[in-house]
């Protein structure tokens, strides 16, 4: 039953109705909590669909690292669906780290400024800073202010388990790249956030830093 189950859904992923595509996809996250060998690849086929490319995502992150296979795909996904790829390799986790790191090599600011994002939410929410932090040191000395600043910002939230980014993170407050805007408007630049990520990681040194 479960077999024919995910063929129909299967079948429904390719028809013309987007509310049915996306409906089918979030039928197949619920089997692949349970099944996720007869339910992921369908999931990684329908990434393809950008109508139905968030609800997948979505539904793949839900499946968690059982899904883990598709992290290369959601890499990929990272410049076009920021919030929808970013989630689910956060939820995928530890499994999503070597990945990430690679992906904040890249060449794609992009995706680098999105993957540090991403490294920052696993190293807090599994416990697992250590394997992510000297990543995101090496992201603070990025040529693109952005990334830098998303860097600084992940170590914040990985907070006091990012120490040994404290000497970098002190550099990056001499860092006097021009501001951006943020997606709500705010001003942002890479010496604001790591002053930020000094007071959540040591707000002792922060204070001797002059820190605000």
């Amino acid at each position: 039953m479960e077999t024919k189950k995910v063929s129909e859904l299967v079948a429904l992923l390719k028809g013309n109705d987007m509310a049915i595509r996306k409906s089918a996809a979030e039928e197949l996250g619920e089997i692949g909590k349970v099944e996720p060998e007869s339910a992921v690849p369908a999931l990684v086929d329908a990434l393809e669909d950008p109508e139905v490319f968030g609800t997948a995502a979505y539904a793949l992150g839900e499946i968690g690292e059982k899904a883990k296979g598709v992290v290369p795909a959601l890499i990929g996904a990272l410049k076009q669906y920021y919030w929808n790829a970013a989630t689910a390799l956060i939820k995928i986790g530890v499994a999503a780290v070597p990945a990430l790191v690679d992906a904040l090599k890249g060449q794609d600011a992009e995706v680098r400024k999105k993957a540090a994002y991403a490294l920052g939410e696993i190293g807090v929410g599994h416990r697992c800073g250590a394997a992510v932090v000297p990543a995101l040191i090496d992201a603070l000395k990025d040529k693109d202010a952005e990334v830098r600043g998303s860097a600084a910002e992940a170590l914040g939230t990985i907070g006091e388990e990012a120490k040994a980014a404290v000497p970098a993170l002190i550099d990056a407050l001499k860092d006097g790249e021009k501001g951006w805007a943020n997606w709500r408007g705010s001003s942002r630049t890479v010496s604001s956030m790591a002053a930020g990520a000094l007071s959540k990681i040591d707000p002792e040194v922060a204070k001797r830093s002059s820190v605000p």
